[in-house]
């Protein structure tokens, strides 16, 4: 969602300057869509033959609560978007569908659609759309009122505001203030609580307490399961939720903690707005990584972040948990890179088109020994997606690069890397275009 704002902010010519958002619903999703197996029920009670013995129903279409209900949705979607309105569905993500001739973007979450374009454009598609679906028109986010475009608009719970300041254009998009009262009120916190500056601390011990009852238990998962939502538009309490869902299996003591501190911290700070200003196409996405190596203090694993960013707006921003427990900050700070690499590569297939460049991977390390670590593993050439993460063997400043399996391999010409030395001493970027390196 934010790389569609992020893209129209960022227009390759006039016409996509003139590009607006489109944002549909689809009323009774799963019951549009046809039962792809034998399914028998019994009969509402407003049939006639419901009261009659061994009669029962089949069904044609899907009901809410069928195991596969969102996958025949999914079929459906990619039907009627490929088959039947000429778009082109994504490599990596059933979500992403393009129209070439059209100029259109379309972004598929659930049951909304986020459709870019020229405004006649988007408005034909939604035309086309409700021939074979009951598509709800939520707004088209522009700047021209006299057409109808709306300058604020709230979608899965994410506010959507197009301002035009002394700045200039820009989107802006902002996480649902409601939450950031409910978890307050869910963690009992007065109007006259003390608000910390930080939504987490580190553990001083690995000491969990004691187990919750059943009835905090429940209590507990939902608020983190709502500030784990939150935090899609909150990166600077990511980390703490996190760490708060690492719990949910075994709700303990040390969870109401952390929740109790992260919602002192929402109480001083109850609103981020991230901002999308116009921008020129950079053209290649940049992923900044990071480890905190042997964090937990129970099971001293690391934590990987990323961030990646297109142009000035950041796109994307995540912190998870390694599944390996690495021997070395070197290694944890390996496992960060060649994961925020994947997220780069996942994330630039919108880039894929007509006079757009691909996307990179770019690493922050702390010592020397990266560069020995990730030589000795580069060398089996791991593979992302099609793409090889590689680093030169050279004796020189280390550094990493994605490289595509694509027209260099094909030729014979092996593995080629390049190295971009940045300003800033302790971040490396590298830049891969379509088909190539530059």
């Amino acid at each position: 969602m934010r790389l569609m704002v992020s893209m129209t902010m960022t227009p390759r010519n006039d016409e996509e300057a003139n590009h607006v958002l489109l944002f549909v619903d689809i009323t009774r999703a799963h019951p549009h869509c046809v039962m792809t197996r034998k399914l028998w029920i019994k009969l509402p009670s407003e049939d006639p033959r419901s009261n009659e013995e061994g009669v029962c129903g089949l069904l044609e279409r899907s009901m809410y609560g069928c195991r596969d209900a969102g996958q025949n949705f999914e079929l459906l979607v990619r039907h009627v978007m490929v088959d039947e309105l000429g778009f082109v569905s994504g490599k990596w993500s059933a979500c992403m569908f393009v129209h070439e001739v059209k100029h259109l973007t379309a972004d598929v979450y659930g049951d909304s659609f986020t459709v870019r374009g020229l405004y006649d454009e988007v408005e034909k598609f939604l035309v086309d759309l409700k021939e074979h679906m009951m598509a709800k028109k939520e707004g088209i986010l522009g700047p021209n009122r006299s057409l109808g475009d709306v300058q604020e608009i709230t979608c899965l719970d994410k506010i959507f505001r197009w301002v035009k300041d002394d700045s200039g254009v820009a989107i802006e998009i902002e996480a649902d203030p409601r939450h950031v009262e409910i978890i307050c009120a869910r963690m009992k916190l007065a109007k006259e609580s003390k608000a910390v500056v930080t939504p987490g601390v580190k553990l001083p011990e690995a000491d969990l307490g004691k187990d919750l009852h059943c009835d905090e238990q429940t209590a507990f998962r939902s608020v983190v399961m709502r500030a784990n939502y939150l935090a899609e538009d909150r990166p600077d309490i990511r980390y703490a939720t996190k760490e708060a869902a690492r719990l949910m299996s075994q709700p303990c003591e040390l969870g109401i903690t952390m929740l109790k501190r992260l919602a002192r911290y929402l109480a001083g700070a109850p609103r981020l707005v991230q901002r999308f200003e116009r921008q020129r196409p950079p053209g290649f996405l940049i992923g900044y990584s990071d480890s905190d190596h042997a964090g937990c203090l129970r099971t001293r694993r690391s934590t990987s972040c990323a961030v990646i960013m297109y142009g000035k707006h950041m796109i994307k921003f995540l912190s998870a948990t390694q599944k390996v427990e690495a021997l070395s900050s070197a290694e944890s700070e390996w496992h960060a890179l060649a994961w925020t690499a994947s997220v780069a590569i996942r994330g630039d297939e919108p880039l894929q088109g007509p006079g757009l460049e691909g996307g990179l991977a770019a690493c922050r390390r702390r010592h020397s020994s990266v560069r020995d670590c990730s030589s000795a593993r580069s060398r089996a050439s791991e593979t992302h997606r099609g793409r090889n993460l590689v680093a030169p063997e050279t004796d020189r400043e280390d550094h990493y690069a994605l490289e595509g399996a694509g027209k260099r391999q094909r030729r014979g010409r092996g593995h080629e890397a390049c190295r971009r030395d940045d300003a800033e001493p302790h971040h490396r970027q590298a830049r891969l275009c379509q088909g190539g390196w530059a």
